[in-house]
């Protein structure tokens, strides 16, 4: 499963002015996230009833995909902060209840967003938005539930440690780079912070990476990249799922040999969960 966000993207192609213009202007920002936006391989086909929480971010005009998300109330949703950094909320809403990003379910209207406000896209830090939907149209329906959160944890980790199996979720390229249309998930271990980290600030991109973030283990070419930003990581089965991370990061190698772990956005860290529930009241 492959998957990797326009922003690491467009930050290792471009210098930086390149990047500040890019930034800038949501036409491009938007090509980039047409273009870049999900890859997935070595998945396994994923059944939207398994995972009711899961949304598609799409286009309001032309229902072109744009990022994952997660409903995580009849009218909250969260994803990542790039997702909608550029964007008005009435250019995009969710669908959601369906496996097909494009097809089926039902569409829930987007009110408005609020980015963390300690977000930081040139340091890919507190990568998270709250997205409100439309009083009129709740997230309720057919295959439609939100999925629980973590609690508040102010150790380096409580629920997400090294070697926890995480799932990941999301539509996209598959490694044949095809476009499917069905959901696929794919489930690998937390791999260590501290290794990670080194790896980060010893790499090219010299990323420093705090404790907002955790790791997944690169694994027989299977690993997040090239796509859906924003969707869920989560732990658990059946019941007892809660949503424990938000894709945001990876490299242009993911699921390869040589390839960095991809970076999700750490849900049980106090100030990303305690600005949840401030925000949203969940």
């Amino acid at each position: 499963m492959k998957i990797i966000n326009f922003v690491l993207i467009v930050f290792v192609c471009c210098n930086a002015r390149q990047f500040k213009e890019l930034r800038n202007g949501p036409s491009e920002i938007e090509k980039f996230q047409n273009e870049y936006s999900n890859r997935i391989a070595f998945g396994e086909s994923a059944n939207i009833g398994d995972f009711s929480h899961m949304l598609a971010m799409i286009s309001a005009t032309t229902e072109v995909f744009v990022c994952g998300a997660s409903a995580i109330h009849k009218l909250w949703a969260i994803t990542a902060a790039h997702c909608v950094a550029s964007l008005h909320p009435f250019r995009v809403k969710f669908r959601g209840g369906s496996a097909k990003r494009q097809s089926g379910g039902s569409i829930f209207i987007i009110e408005n967003f609020w980015i963390h406000h300690q977000y930081d896209d040139w340091r890919l830090a507190f990568d998270i938005a709250v997205v409100k939907v439309s009083d009129s149209t709740p997230i309720e329906g057919i295959n439609i539930k939100p999925i629980g959160l973590p609690s508040s944890c102010d150790a380096l980790c409580c629920g997400v440690c090294t070697g926890v199996e995480v799932t990941a979720l999301g539509w996209g390229l598959n490694e044949n780079v095809l476009d499917p249309e069905n959901l696929s998930k794919i489930t690998t271990p937390v791999f260590d912070h501290e290794n990670c980290k080194h790896m980060w600030i010893n790499s090219a991109y010299r990323l420093s990476l705090g404790p907002d973030y955790f790791c997944q283990t690169v694994n027989e070419g299977k690993g997040t990249c090239r796509g859906d930003s924003g969707s869920p990581i989560i732990i658990g089965e059946n019941q007892n799922k809660i949503q424990v991370g938000i894709v945001s990061f990876a490299t242009y190698t993911c699921g390869e040999a040589v390839s960095l772990p991809s970076g999700f956005l750490r849900l049980e860290y106090s100030p990303i969960r305690n600005w949840i529930k401030r925000m949203t009241g969940v």
